[in-house]
């Protein structure tokens, strides 16, 4: 049988993969039939998310959370104070290697991308994760953590869009890393506060910040 801590991660990765839509009725029965559980760890699970709000309680029952045209504005403004903030101290405190070694990771990626399709928002997270890391400050990342799970979810980007959004919010992460190697957190701010303002206009164009009902 599942432990509770696992029911809770497997019941959030089937979220952040977007296997249950926003607005999609969580009940505690049917998580617990889908994991073969009781209906008390499910609900044990449920309540975590809820408290990291990636689901919203309607009535008995729970839902993935459906963010507003306000709450997603709100989310974007703390993120990108809180990711200029990650950019500048892992500008001041990551070692040479540390910068060298993610640069060669976004050069692997772009490799991958010249010859298929990739997942641009796991990707993505990976990277803006990866700069919080290196801040040193463990409080920051997590909170950033909590912020790219809920852009996880109302992020929707249209297939005749994807691989040119993909290679502009590349060549971004290039110009944000390059920065940090060269030890200068004004232009890494910039850059990052520049790179999450475009995602949030993006997502306003193509309406898929959807309001609650």
């Amino acid at each position: 049988m599942l432990a509770e801590h696992d029911i809770y991660a497997k019941l959030k990765s089937a979220i952040l993969a977007l296997d249950f839509a926003p607005g999609d009725t969580l009940q505690e029965s049917y998580i617990g039939t889908l994991f073969g559980v009781s209906r008390t760890p499910a609900r044990e699970a449920l309540r975590a998310l809820m408290d990291e709000g990636l689901v919203a309680k309607s009535g008995r029952f729970y839902q993935v959370k459906r963010f507003t045209h306000e709450e997603v504005r709100l989310i974007y403004e703390l993120r990108e104070a809180l990711e200029c903030h990650a950019g500048r101290l892992a500008t001041e405190r990551a070692t040479d290697a540390e910068l060298l070694e993610l640069r060669e990771q976004i050069a692997a990626h772009f490799e991958e991308v010249s010859t298929k399709l990739t997942d641009w928002v796991t990707d993505g997270s990976a990277f803006h994760s990866r700069i919080a890391e290196l801040s040193g400050n463990e409080l920051l990342s997590k909170q950033l953590q909590l912020i790219h799970d809920k852009v996880t979810i109302f992020t929707r980007i249209g297939d005749k869009e994807y691989r040119d959004i993909l290679l502009k919010a590349m060549g971004d992460h290039f110009r944000i890393v390059d920065a940090m190697i060269r030890r200068n957190p004004i232009i890494v701010e910039e850059e990052i506060r520049q790179h999450i303002r475009f995602g949030l206009e993006l997502y306003k164009r193509n309406s898929q910040i959807q309001p609650a009902v």
